[in-house]
């Protein structure tokens, strides 16, 4: 009997303790979801500014240097307006960065951010991915 009784009482003492384990885990749970949320935002925009960087460069690298081209030299750039096309794409695209251009290549880094919906809670209100890309222009023809 008195067996009995020990054990009533210890159950009594337990009371609300699995109420209070489950409240803090699934608290933990839906943290970490949320966390997930603003991370997984965060990989979308660096996505994002990868993406703007490289098809920035692609199309700056398509602006040959036309008079160089007809004179036979080939995979020249015209620098000015290579740049002018990737900060033109840069702009369409919503991303921001800067463009550097030679007669040789296009250098693009875009910068793209995103608000975050949890981490303003501990005073994170907007993540800044950057990504950078550099393209050449091609041709069919070796280069001698």
């Amino acid at each position: 009997m008195t067996r009995r009784c020990a054990w009533a009482a210890r159950l009594r003492r337990d009371e609300g303790s699995l109420t209070l384990f489950t409240t803090v885990v699934l608290g933990t749970l839906m943290l970490f979801a949320a966390v997930s949320l603003d991370f997984g935002a965060a990989l979308n925009a660096k996505i994002r500014a990868l993406h703007a960087a490289s098809e920035a460069a692609r199309i700056g690298a398509q602006q040959l240097d036309l008079p160089a081209l007809h004179s036979g030299r080939i995979r020249v750039l015209n620098p000015d307006e290579a740049k002018a096309a990737a900060q033109k794409f840069l702009a369409s695209s919503g991303a921001t960065g800067t463009v550097t251009a030679s007669a040789t290549s296009v250098t693009v880094n875009a910068k793209d951010r995103q608000r975050t919906w949890i981490l303003p809670i501990v005073g994170i209100d907007t993540v800044t991915m950057t990504a950078d890309a550099t393209a050449s222009p091609e041709t069919a023809v070796p280069v001698p």
